[in-house]
């Protein structure tokens, strides 16, 4: 059951159930207000509880921002309502009757106190903060009010302070989707100072849950299509291509011309856009190829998969050819039946019937983004289609060999390891938010996060690059090394996208890291292996360079090596170079 439809008394009782049957470690969610958030707690435990993270929000003390803000505990993500009817007590009719003298000072405060508030917080790994809205007290306002004003003035020293570790969340937009006679109850509000309704505390976890979604790696990566009556109007095998609506001379074919577009602006963002369809291959691609209406084509799309088999069986594929799992996959078809086939044969994957109200679709794909949305974007995402047609021709080129190294060796793999380089920041924080098998311990970094490692004294951060005769790979492996003894080194982060598996890269980039320890006299290297239910086939992966098991407690194992006592692979079909 959707928490939109919930009672209130029913998301306490399924939060509970959620948090009763969650084994992963606690997520740590601190809020701080200026007013009364109580039921937020709940709505977004349960919301980020059944996406699998096991949330634990803490409400700090009423009014006491500033304050707690300077002992924070420990959180993964701090949320703020710094509400502007209550800067000051009454602010919400006193502003209004302030001279310009006593506006400049009150405005100064805040900024201040702001400032305060972003230096006390520069440490956390998350942080979403709240724009200023006047919206509840002013929508019947002609002229702006001093209120209005003094709300703008704060969000834009907002916009030119705020650090790269946050979200600002524009309340205006969640007012005008929940309307403001749902969001807001005045009588709680005047009696206690709890502004928002149990609807605007829903409709704000659900805004805010994708952001931390993608800070602990489990946003959606592909989006899939049905095409019959899902990407266009019409069958193609009874109504021809000319008789087929996706054109915007059209209402109808305007519509299904809007979702193409929605959906290639998506997979310009990095999203793995695919079509998945009852339909003959050859007939798909001439119509992507050529007809005139079409707003996709192929070079826009990671993967096709038309044929006459049963969607499930074809998801599974897709899965396997790609390389992501099922829980990344997000399907959209026009049948009942195809999609409840689907959720009984693949409940992780996302199904998403296209409505019968068709001028709803268009508004129903975009709010589909914020299940794709990630923290860091960075140049590849744009070329992530282009990277998935040339895996396609790799694996087609592999069935003409029948031994595995040379079709490695006839690639002509080239690595190129970058060391501490501050213009890959975007991307080593999105890889480590979003790479889940070959991750030896799954720790997700922040832009902030990795800028500091990047910036620091006892740290180094290896960003891989990769490429063969095909194409560019992009940055695709990441190593995090720490130091904080004489002599020895950790190894924080150590992780593959899952596109470059299978090729043994990985021993090539271990490899490289060796020299540059050693220069830095590195005489012994610790790492660590914590199990999670998606990176099982790594967990022999540091024996198998020959560390020593040194501790075991839990699903982490710990271990060492010392580096002169380590033989390097020296595989002669990576060819290794340094930035």
């Amino acid at each position: 059951m959707s928490e939109l439809n919930m009672k209130y008394s029913e998301i306490l009782e399924a939060n509970r159930k959620l948090g009763n049957s969650l084994t992963e470690s606690a997520y740590p969610i601190s809020v701080l207000s200026n007013v009364v958030v109580s039921p937020l707690k709940e709505v977004l435990e349960y919301n980020l509880r059944s996406e699998g993270i096991n949330a634990r929000v803490t409400l700090g003390s009423y009014d006491n921002i500033l304050q707690d803000s300077a002992g924070l505990p420990d959180s993964n993500a701090l949320i703020v309502f710094w509400e502007l009817a209550a800067i000051v007590d009454g602010a919400h009719y006193r502003v209004n009757l302030m001279n310009q003298d006593e506006l400049l000072a009150l405005e100064s405060r805040v900024r201040r106190e702001l400032d305060l508030f972003f230096a006390n917080a520069s440490k956390a790994r998350l942080v979403i903060f709240n724009r200023f809205s006047a919206l509840v007290f002013t929508h019947h306002e002609i002229r702006p009010s001093k209120l209005t004003l003094l709300a703008d003035n704060l969000n834009r020293h907002l916009a030119d302070t705020v650090p790269s570790n946050t979200i600002l969340v524009d309340l205006n937009r969640l007012l005008a989707q929940v309307s403001i006679g749902r969001a807001v109850d005045f009588r709680f509000f005047y009696s206690s100072k709890l502004l928002y309704s149990l609807d605007f505390f829903k409709a704000y976890a659900g805004f805010v849950t994708p952001c931390i979604c993608s800070a602990q790696g489990k946003a959606k990566k592909v989006l899939i299509f049905d095409c019959d009556n899902t990407l266009w109007k019409g069958v193609l095998g009874e109504d021809g291509p000319n008789g087929l609506e996706m054109s915007p001379a059209t209402p109808d074919g305007s519509i299904f011309r809007e979702v193409q577009a929605i959906a290639l602006d998506l997979a310009r963002q990095g999203v793995v856009l695919g079509l998945c369809t009852r339909n003959n291959l050859g007939d798909i691609e001439e119509l992507l190829q050529s007809h005139p209406d079409m707003a996709v084509r192929p070079s826009d799309l990671a993967t096709i998969r038309a044929n006459w088999d049963d969607k499930a069986s074809n998801l599974r594929a897709l899965s396997e050819e790609l390389n992501l799992a099922l829980e990344s996959f997000v399907f959209v078809d026009d049948s009942p039946f195809e999609l409840d086939y689907v959720r009984r044969c693949l409940p992780e994957v996302t199904c998403v019937q296209v409505p019968e109200l068709l001028h709803e679709y268009p508004a129903l794909v975009r709010g589909l983004s914020a299940l794709f949305f990630n923290l860091s974007l960075s140049s590849e995402d744009s070329r992530r289609a282009e990277q998935y047609r040339q895996e396609r021709l790799r694996q087609g080129d592999r069935a003409r060999f029948s031994n595995l190294t040379e079709y490695l060796r006839s690639l002509g793999i080239k690595l190129h390891v970058e060391i501490d380089n501050e213009a890959l920041i975007p991307r080593v924080a999105q890889l480590s938010q979003k790479t889940n098998q070959f991750n030896l311990t799954t720790r997700r970094y922040t832009e902030p996060e990795i800028e500091a490692l990047v910036r620091g004294q006892n740290s180094t951060v290896f960003a891989l690059h990769a490429a063969d005769r095909y194409g560019e790979y992009g940055v695709t492996g990441l190593a995090i090394v720490t130091y904080q003894e004489p002599a020895v080194a950790r190894i924080d982060l150590f992780l593959l996208s899952c596109r470059i598996i299978g090729r043994s890269i990985e021993y090539g980039f271990f490899d490289a890291l060796i020299e540059p320890l050693l220069r830095r006299g590195i005489l012994e290297l610790k790492a660590s292996y914590s199990q999670t239910p998606r990176n099982g086939p790594v967990s022999g992966f540091w024996e198998g360079l020959g560390f020593e098991l040194t501790e075991e407690h839990g699903d982490t194992k710990s271990y060492r090596l010392e580096l002169q006592r380590y033989n390097p692979r020296k595989l002669d079909y990576l060819e290794v170079s340094f930035g």
